[in-house]
């Protein structure tokens, strides 16, 4: 008794109450840590995801932290340059815009500076706790601006902070950053409805488009759409005059805003026009989803998770609770939230409105942090109702908690264990709420019990190993830093102090590593990918495309990996030996570990035919002539031939020589194709009625060389073969025939499927995605390099299908590839190539000593921001080989320095700094002017 007086003395005193608020929530607030989190405390778990967490978000805060400590040094120092590109980022990328999307402009992430890289795992972790409970305070900042009381507040903040966005959200730290936002726009809106200064508004729309695009674009909809809503429900002022007036306003604010942003937001919306996640063309209904979608939709309420097009609801069960007293309540603040969250519903459910907030890009619903927040302020609203229920609001919520039970247990689809548990708490959290009564501080006390009691389940749910096992998914404790510093690409990076080159490692593919070891790598997975490397990639059949940002780096293709200056690679002992690309030696054995703590061991081999950064060709070739060739022919004439828009002049034309020999043509292959009882060929297309089904295929043998499987107009598209199945069901049990209807009823639509070929002791696997995939882009053609054939066995080629479906196949070719012609042009082009190259602060140098006029290719991703000097002379650059930098050359001695700045960064500072200016000289004459009066 004597705690609950001094808690009711505490919360209701007057005296300090804002303070005595901020000292709750923060006791409040880490206290549910403990719970919600304590997953990933017993199963010693980091906040570090495997998946994008490990390869893009840590990689990317090591990096910032080194980046500005070490530009505020060299500013100590007396230097003022400051690094725009670095070879380390994917293939050479801009720094700004290719890392603004993960830290570089998000305030936050300031606080990696004073964490050193083996201690980054720490600053990770602390900067997640830190975006939730800053989160928290704005929502309660804006609760208080719009005149809610303490109590309310809290449970509105706890329901905020802890839903299943939130809980999801960190896998992709940033993405908690628009939860933070949010909240702080809206207090500005409401500054400025209230005539109380502006300040706020810019600030946070300056502060939201420095830190992320993607989310500015979101928000600004959001607070469009609230401003207009605050209008028509306004009770004074809702003429026309009044309304341009604001228009006018927000509008002037916004642009001043964005105009103080320029500097980062001018360059990363340029190179967002050049995006490869442009390609990204997913094809779905926008009118509708399908049925599973609307189920999960409604069970997706009651649980922390993720089901499709990035939709997560996840609400507290006093949110939900809330909700359903909301319907009947006819004030007019009820009236408006009414028409805010049925309009959001409504948005989820169209697959339009996915496609609208992702930026008409594809289908994702990332926005409904939004939806969270409405759902929490509804909560706000409602909290005083609870304390004195009416019958017909007690029946309203016994009705929805029922509903959902019933939903859950009625529909077979829906009986999870995670339903039936979210199931549950509402129902009991709907009894305690119904049976509510002594003094307003046991009902405050309980509903704040209740609350925090559903926020754990949640949590539980998501995390738990006895549940969802999301836990599973993320980094062991002080492992990952560990694991990358120990990586065999470090030591590959290592071995040659006096040359610039890249590395390519199979076990590290997925990540941006290089940012941290200091290698210049294969690998690229950055959202802002310069599309003229992914276009490269497409146009050669390259199989390590994973998304159309994610190269994982160019296979055991000889001739890309030597153009791409790759002088050491590690291979895996786990891998063939035919993985072994053409020309590379084994150099020397290591012993790493993969993520997981896993030992690996394998090969270090070294590039016999290396390619140091620039190398010249003496003959060009026309686009138009390069894509007419077949994919094992465009790649050989790279190696003869600089491949260009327009051709020079003073340069000779090269003459295709295809080294290839035929083995099997498709028609020699698919006659082979026999119908089976899993799989049969018609006309082009193989249809696959069972999981995994393969078939084999028999090839003469015709010499050696390497083996090369050229694929052409490869799809995949889903069917339901479950229907037919239960034909040969009859006499199997009930149980199996009503598994098997089960699985026709709900059955779902598969977006991707994989094939696995097998020759040669090789193996390889394709993702096919199909056009419904959120990530397609389209790449039907493939070349795969199946090591050298040496024996006399003939070769038998083996093809498995992942899924059910239909399988299309436009044309398939095996050859054998003579590298005669590889070898002489490899040694053509190091013959020709740069010497003394040095790589500056934003600036590559060398020298070049032609015997005839050539095109000097530099293995760096174009880009406009590139400008070359040759010989102290400015000249054009061009774009070659589909993603290089291409300039012509004379005959002679030349030195070449080409210099980089990135597009945009002086024209956003011009902005930028004219908009503080005339900021700073407005705000002046304001103050000048109050003084006099």
């Amino acid at each position: 008794m004597k705690i609950m007086r001094y808690l009711e003395n505490y919360l209701t005193k007057e005296k300090h109450k804002r303070r005595n608020y901020w000292i709750t929530y923060t006791l409040i607030f880490f206290i549910m840590l403990c719970f919600v989190f304590g997953s990933f405390y017993i199963n010693k778990k980091s906040f570090i995801w495997s998946f994008d967490g490990l390869n893009q978000h840590f990689p990317a805060l090591i990096y910032f932290s080194q980046y500005v400590r070490e530009f505020v040094n060299n500013l100590l120092s007396g230097s003022f340059d400051l690094p725009m590109w670095d070879l380390k980022i994917g293939l050479g990328a801009d720094i700004l815009t290719s890392l603004n999307y993960y830290s570089f402009g998000d305030p936050l992430d300031l606080l990696a500076v004073f964490f050193s890289p083996n201690k980054m795992e720490y600053c990770y972790n602390l900067l997640i706790i830190l975006r939730l409970y800053l989160a928290g305070c704005l929502f309660s900042a804006y609760c208080f601006e719009i005149g809610k009381d303490r109590f309310q507040t809290m449970i509105g903040s706890l329901t905020y902070i802890f839903c299943g966005y939130a809980l999801m959200a960190l896998r992709h730290p940033f993405f908690i950053n628009p939860m933070i936002y949010l909240p702080l726009v809206f207090i500005g809106i409401e500054k400025v409805f209230k005539k109380k200064g502006n300040g706020i508004f810019i600030f946070s729309i300056f502060l939201t488009a420095i830190s992320n695009f993607y989310f500015l674009y979101m928000i600004t909809i959001f607070a469009f759409l609230y401003a207009l809503i605050k209008f028509c429900f306004q009770k004074i002022n809702r003429t026309k005059k009044e309304f341009f007036s604001l228009l006018i306003r927000f509008i002037g604010q916004y642009l001043i805003a964005i105009a103080l942003s320029a500097f980062i937001l001018l360059p990363v919306c340029i190179a967002f026009l050049g995006n490869s996640r442009g390609d990204i063309s997913a094809h779905i209904n926008y009118l509708h989803y399908n049925l599973n979608y609307y189920l999960n939709t409604v069970t997706n309420f009651l649980k922390g998770d993720m089901f499709g097009y990035w939709t997560i609801v996840g609400l507290n069960a006093v949110s939900l609770i809330g909700l359903a007293v909301l319907f009947r309540n006819r004030t007019k603040n009820s009236r408006k939230l009414k028409l805010i969250f049925l309009t959001l519903t409504v948005f989820l459910l169209i697959p339009a409105a996915g496609l609208i907030f992702n930026g008409f890009a594809y289908v994702v619903n990332r926005w409904v942090f939004c939806y969270a927040f409405v759902a929490s302020l509804i909560t706000v609203e409602i909290v005083p109702i609870l304390f004195n229920l009416k019958e017909k609001d007690k029946r309203a919520i016994q009705l929805c908690a029922i509903i959902f039970g019933l939903f859950v247990v009625l529909i077979r689809y829906n009986r999870t264990q995670e339903n039936m548990r979210g199931a549950i708490v509402l129902l009991i959290v709907a009894g305690c709420i119904c049976c509510l009564n002594g003094s307003k501080l046991k009902k405050e006390l309980s509903i704040l019990i209740l609350t925090c009691v559903s926020a754990f389940s949640l949590a539980f749910g998501c995390y738990s190993i006895a549940a969802n096992n999301y836990v599973s998914e993320f980094m062991n404790s002080n492992s990952v830093y560990r694991f990358l510093n120990d990586s065999v690409e470090k030591e590959m990076a290592n071995l040659d102090k006096k040359n610039i080159y890249r590395v390519q490692e199979h076990e590290l593919r997925n990540g941006n590593f290089g940012l941290i070891l200091n290698a210049n790598s294969t690998t690229s997975f950055y959202s802002l990918s310069s599309k003229n490397m992914f276009d490269y990639s497409v146009n050669l059949g390259n199989e390590d495309i994973k998304k159309a940002f994610q190269l994982k780096g160019f296979g055991n293709r000889a001739p890309l990996l030597s153009l791409a200056s790759v002088k050491y690679i590690a291979v895996s002992d786990s891998r063939s030996k035919k993985e072994i690309p053409y020309g590379f030696k084994k150099l020397k054995r290591y012993h790493s570990k993969n993520a997981f703590g896993q030992k690996i061991n394998g090969w270090i081999c070294e590039n016999q035919y290396y390619l140091p950064l620039g190398y010249v060709y003496q003959d060009v070739l026309s686009y138009e002539d390069y894509l007419d060739l077949n994919l094992n022919e465009r790649e050989q004439a790279q190696t003869g031939a600089a491949i260009m828009k327009t051709l020079p002049k003073n340069i000779e034309e090269y003459s295709m020589k295809s080294a290839d020999q035929i083995l099997a043509n498709n028609e020699q292959i698919l006659s082979q194709l026999k119908k089976g009882k899993h799989i049969r060929y018609e006309k082009g297309k193989i249809y696959v009625t069972a999981k995994n089904s393969k078939i084999t295929l028999k090839l003469p043998n015709q010499g050696q060389g390497q083996v090369k499987l050229q694929i052409k107009g490869l799809n995949f598209q889903s069917k339901n073969y479950n229907k037919r199945k239960l034909k040969h069901y009859k006499k199997e049990s009930k149980i199996t025939q009503n598994q098997i209807k089960m699985q026709s009823q709900f059955w779902q639509e598969a977006k991707d499927s994989n094939v696995t070929i097998r020759t040669n002791n090789c193996t390889k696997v394709l993702n096919l995605k199909t056009e419904q995939n959120d990530y397609y882009f389209g790449q039907e053609d493939f070349l795969l390099n199946f090591g050298d054939k040496s024996n006399d066995k003939d070769l038998e080629l083996t093809i498995a299908f992942q899924k059910t479906g239909v399988y299309s196949i436009d044309n398939l070719q095996v050859s054998l590839q003579n590298m005669d012609l590889y070898r002489s042009n490899m040694k053509k082009l190091q013959n020709n190539s740069l010497k003394n190259i040095k790589m500056r602060t934003n600036m590559i140098s060398g020298d070049a000593n032609l015997k005839k006029n050539g095109v000097l290719c530099l293995s760096v991703p174009y880009s406009k921001g590139w400008k070359v000097e040759v010989d102290g002379e400015q000249k054009a650059i061009e774009q070659i080989n589909d993603q290089y930098i291409g300039v012509n050359l004379s005959s002679g001695k030349h030195q070449i320095v080409l210099r980089y700045e990135t597009p945009g960064l002086k024209i956003g500072l011009f902005i930028s700094g004219i908009t503080c200016i005339l900021g700073c000289f407005v705000l002046g004459c304001l103050y000048r002017k109050r003084c006099k009066t």
